[in-house]
This record gives C-alpha cells, structure tokens and sequence, in this order.
C-alpha cells in the first residue's frame, strides 16, 4: 500500500510539473498531404518535418465543406459549417459561436493567428 501511495504521488507531481505542449496549427490553401514532406509529399519541408516528428499528425482528416473558408471555420470552432452558421464561401458566424480560441485562452494559452484567415466575426475568434 506504502508503495502504491508512492508511485501515485510521483505521478501526480510529474503531470503537475509537465508543462502544457505547444500547439502550432498549420493551415495553407490548395495544400494536401501529397504536397509536404512528413506526409510523404514532393515539396521539401524540412522544419515542418522536424515539427511533425516531434509532436503529432493529423493522418485521418476530412474537411466538412468543399470550400476554403467554411472549412476554417469548421477547423476552428469543431462544428460543422451549418451549425455555426458559416455554411456559404466568405460568410461570418453566429455571433454566440465559440472557437477553440475561447477554450485556449483560459488555460493560459496565447493565442495568435497571422496570414490568411477569411473568418469572421472577429469576436467569435477573437483576432485582434
């Protein structure tokens, strides 16, 4: 029991002092796995690579829209287009939508978004 209340507290202590992963989410148009490198892909993408053998990849994705920007908002918010009302290309969410930027923040992320983005309203994403 002396040894079972040991290996727990051990445990218990090394999650506390685990610091919270990175997260980097790479988004770009008209890119699939054919095209980088960590997929097996043509293009020569040696950091991505270097990322993609240290942290995890998406190898079962599938996006809920044929069309770039209800595909972001889907990525961005886990719903599917029509649910959180940016179902046609370059068109804005329900304003009481909530994005993965509201569950991030408080758990002491910081959260930035830089290029490309067509989503919108920039209170559900909180891009400033």
């Amino acid at each position: 029991m002396k040894r079972l209340f040991l290996l727990w507290m051990i445990i218990l202590v090394s999650v506390s002092w685990a610091a919270k992963p990175n997260i980097v989410f790479i988004i770009a148009d008209d890119c699939t796995f054919r095209d980088i490198g960590c997929y097996g892909g043509q293009a020569k993408t040696p950091n991505i690579d270097k990322l993609a053998k240290q942290g995890m990849r998406f190898t079962r994705c599938f996006q809920a829209a044929p069309m770039c920007s209800p595909t972001r908002h889907n990525i961005y918010t886990g719903l599917y287009p029509v649910k959180s009302g940016a179902w046609p290309n370059h068109t804005r969410a329900y304003p009481h939508i909530k994005s993965i930027v509201h569950h991030l923040k408080p758990l002491g992320y910081r959260v930035t978004q830089t290029g490309k983005t067509h989503i919108n309203p920039r209170e559900v994403y909180e891009i400033y």
